[in-house]
């Protein structure tokens, strides 16, 4: 019988339908197995029903040594010297850094003469010197002087000083008016004319020097060239001259004549002239050069300057004195009656008697000396000697405090290990409290704990037995013991209260390393 065959069309749906649930049924199965594996990672610890019934904990830890600590010093201070690196093995009392202990030891001192002072101010404070005596004394009679004068007022001669010394003042105001006066007058004839003959001499010279350019501009000058050939034949005339004259002399006299050695002496003098006068012939006929020029013209400019400078002085002479004079004037003579109503107020002062402030610094000063003399004359009393030993006793603690702060400025080893870490180096400001470095003694590892949480810590307890097992060594296990749980938790950043499990292994192997995580089975 012959079996009909489904429409194309319908036949294509049903293999879609089919695919969508086969790909619906892959996604959700997906997902169900994503969610299972999340689960089972955030849930630590483990704990599992073994055969017996009972509840075992299992946590993850690593090994870390048994003891570290972070040193640090006490107080800021510039690190001199770090004297370890990291990985370094150190014994117990080993230097491994220092701060400066410059200002550590002036502190030192500081508080060592602090507390010298105040022992040396007991020993003072029961002996009292004579002359210590004697000197108060002294400043009570003087002090008694000074308030008896003051009282009495000022003496004759005093008032007549003053009286002086306000008429010097008014002399010094009508000097100051004479003199403004004499600013605000017109210049004198004899003044303008002195100025004028400077601006005519200046421009004298400025002629002279600009000529001097000018002819230095225009050499060699004809003039000039003529004169220099006229020198050179007067010289050599002169020189033939002077030779015949020696000739004839020495033929005479001799050649070892004192004429003949006068006449060669003459000869040689006029040679000397014939090479000058045939230099400046030389020079007439050559151009100025450059520094020649630049001479001159500097030259000029400095007696431009000059003119400019006497016209200028001489504009001042006519228009009579400049505004700095009159204001210069001016203030001599606001100074001038500032002195004189001084002068003026002293000399009333005087007259009127001694003020009150006077007679109470007087008085004042009598009974401060009267309380210096009877201090140095009486016993200390009860009071200020317990002060004087309590101030030496405060000394004393400073001194103490500053020499352990030296002392603390350097960190040595607290036991036997190795560096492990270091966070300053030389140079650096280290603050009070801060890691320096960190030392652990790694002859000594055991295990913490890091996800023990607060339902599983409840079944841990000291001394309890465990079971570790390091991936690392070949997933070999070994038994150890809890020897510390933490009273405090910790709280991860996912909100979860964990509690650290110390475990000391009683037989740890020797390539147990610091680092190493290890799964721990609680019995």
């Amino acid at each position: 019988m012959a079996v009909g065959l489904a429409p194309r069309g319908v036949a294509t749906r049903v293999w879609q339908w089919k695919w969508r649930v086969l790909v619906v049924s892959l996604v959700v199965g997906l997902t169900a197995l994503a969610l299972v594996l999340t689960a089972n990672r955030s849930q630590a610890p483990i704990v599992k029903k073994p055969s017996d019934g009972t509840n075992t904990v299992i946590a993850q830890a690593g090994v870390v040594p048994a003891v570290e600590q972070t040193l640090g010093f006490k107080s800021v201070g510039s690190i001199k010297h770090v004297a370890v690196a990291v990985g370094a093995t150190v014994k117990a009392g080993d230097l491994l850094a220092s701060l400066d202990p410059e200002g550590l030891q002036l502190k030192v001192d500081e508080a060592q003469a602090n507390l010298d002072i105040q022992k040396q101010t007991i020993i003072q404070s029961s002996e009292v010197a004579p002359a210590d005596v004697s000197a108060a004394k002294v400043a009570l009679a003087s002090a008694l002087a000074h308030q008896a004068q003051v009282e009495a007022g000022s003496a004759v001669g005093d008032l007549r000083a003053a009286e002086e010394a306000v008429a010097v003042a008014q002399a010094g105001v009508a000097s100051a008016q004479s003199q403004v006066d004499k600013v605000g007058e017109p210049a004198a004839a004899s003044d303008v004319s002195s100025a004028e003959a400077t601006v005519r001499s200046a421009e004298a010279q400025l002629a002279t020097a600009s000529q001097k350019l000018n002819d230095a501009r225009a050499k060699p000058l004809a003039q000039d060239v003529t004169a220099a050939s006229l020198g050179v034949e007067q010289a050599r005339n002169t020189l033939w001259s002077q030779q015949l004259s020696r000739d004839s002399l020495c033929g005479a006299t001799g050649p070892n004549s004192g004429s003949c050695h006068s006449a060669d002496a003459t000869v040689a003098a006029a040679e000397t002239a014939l090479k000058t006068a045939q230099s400046n012939l030389v020079s007439a006929m050559l151009p100025a050069n450059a520094d020649e020029i630049a001479a001159d013209e500097s030259g000029v400019y400095s007696a431009s300057a000059a003119v400019t400078s006497a016209r200028e002085h001489l504009t001042q002479v006519k228009s009579g004195a400049l505004a700095p004079d009159r204001t210069a004037a001016q203030a001599g003579l606001d100074q001038a009656n500032a002195n004189l109503r001084s002068a003026q107020a002293k000399l009333d002062q005087l007259k009127a008697g001694p003020p009150a402030a006077d007679l109470e610094a007087a008085r004042s000063s009598v009974e401060q000396a009267r309380a210096t003399l009877a201090k140095l004359t009486s016993d200390p009393t009860a009071a200020t000697i317990e002060l004087s030993r309590a101030k030496v006793r405060q000394a004393e603690l400073a001194l103490a405090e500053a020499q352990l702060a030296l002392k603390d400025a350097s960190l040595v080893a607290p036991f036997d290990g190795v560096v492990t870490s270091i966070a300053l180096k030389d140079g650096d400001v280290a603050s009070a409290g801060a890691t320096v470095l960190t030392v652990a003694d790694l002859s000594t590892l055991r295990l913490e704990t890091k996800d023990l949480d607060e339902v599983s810590a409840a079944k841990v307890h000291v001394g309890q037995k465990v079971v570790v097992t390091v991936p690392a060594l070949d997933k070999r296990s070994f038994d150890g013991t809890v020897s510390e749980l933490a009273a405090e938790p910790t709280i991860t950043q996912s909100g979860d209260v964990n509690y650290v499990a110390r475990i000391t292994l009683n037989a740890p192997p020797v390539d147990l390393r610091w680092g190493q995580t290890a799964r721990v089975e609680f019995k």
